[in-house]
C-alpha cells in the first residue's frame, strides 16, 4: 500500500505512455516501471519472485500440451530475471510478447 501511495504521481504519468498501442512491443517501457517500483522495496520484490518461483511449475505444465490457456498476471511478473518471463527463458523456453 505503500509503495502504491509513494508512486502514485509515477504511476499516473507513465501509464498514459504505457498503454498507447504504438508503445506496444517496446520492453522497455514495461521492465524499467516495476524494477523501479521495487527498489525500495526489496522485501515486496522477495515476495513477487517467490510467487512466481511457486507458480512456474504449473505454468510450465500448461506449456506441455495442445490446449490454449490464459494466464493473467500483473506486469510486474513479467519483467526481470526472477519474473514468470524471465524464469522460463532460463529453462528454454522461447518467450514472445504478441
Amino acid at each position: 500500500m505503500q509503495q502504491t501511495l509513494k508512486d502514485f504521481d509515477v504511476i499516473e504519468k507513465e501509464l498514459d505512455g504505457i498503454s498507447r498501442p504504438g508503445d506496444r512491443g517496446r520492453g522497455g517501457v514495461w521492465e524499467k516501471t516495476p524494477a523501479q517500483s521495487f527498489e525500495d522495496y526489496p522485501k515486496l520484490y522477495d515476495v513477487v519472485a517467490q510467487r512466481n518461483r511457486k507458480w512456474l511449475p504449473r505454468n510450465r505444465n500448461f506449456l506441455r500440451d495442445n490446449d490454449n490457456y490464459l494466464v493473467v498476471v500483473g506486469v510486474g511478473h513479467l519483467t526481470g530475471k526472477d519474473s514468470l518471463v524471465g524464469m522460463l527463458r532460463q529453462k528454454g523456453y522461447k518467450v514472445e510478447q504478441l
